[in-house]
């Protein structure tokens, strides 16, 4: 399939693209209509954060990280309304929601984006469950934060993009060629 390439995009319709990307997983999937509102973070990248952060790889002309900041009663909260169950305790099944919903989230992220930014491919999501859990940014060319609320629970989302640099050393390809035994 061929996009066409729009020619810019700015940091407010980058964060609009965001939110919306989370509203219709939220809807559609957890039938939940979130409320947008202003997040907590920052962007210059260094967050101290209590419960879930869930982080997924974004990779193509473009590249960076996609997540997911919750606590752990949101985690319940969204693991119990994908799941159809009463989540008690964040546990393996909970992580594993926050993961599905990351990816879903990103996935129309991604969708909406690469008329911008060129075909972009997901990684599988890591999620991280913790007291004082410690992230940080490295410097972007675009950084999006966008912030709903989702059963009465704050959810942060945000996106981490710069372009890609391309290898000039050709050893991706050495190493593509020695793992299919091509030396």
């Amino acid at each position: 399939m061929m996009l066409t390439r729009e020619s810019n995009i700015d940091q407010e319709r980058l964060t609009g693209l965001l939110a919306a990307s989370a509203e219709m997983v939220f809807s559609v999937m957890l039938k939940e209509q979130p409320r947008v509102m202003t997040p907590a973070s920052k962007a210059d990248g260094d967050v101290l954060h209590d419960g879930i952060i869930s982080f997924i790889g974004l990779a193509g002309e473009w590249s960076g990280t996609g997540s997911v900041l919750c606590s752990g009663a949101a985690a319940l909260s969204l693991a119990s309304r994908l799941l159809l169950i009463e989540a008690k305790a964040v546990d393996q099944e909970v992580l594993d929601a926050v993961g599905e919903i990351t990816n879903m989230i990103f996935g129309n992220f991604k969708d909406c984006v690469e008329s911008y930014f060129g075909q972009l491919s997901l990684s599988t999501p890591s999620v991280i469950y913790g007291r004082h859990v410690r992230a940080r940014d490295l410097p972007s060319a675009l950084t999006a934060i966008a912030a709903v609320e989702c059963g009465g629970e704050p959810i942060e989302l945000k996106v981490c993009l710069s372009p890609a640099r391309k290898s000039t050393s050709g050893a991706g390809v050495l190493v593509s060629s020695r793992y299919n035994g091509l030396r």
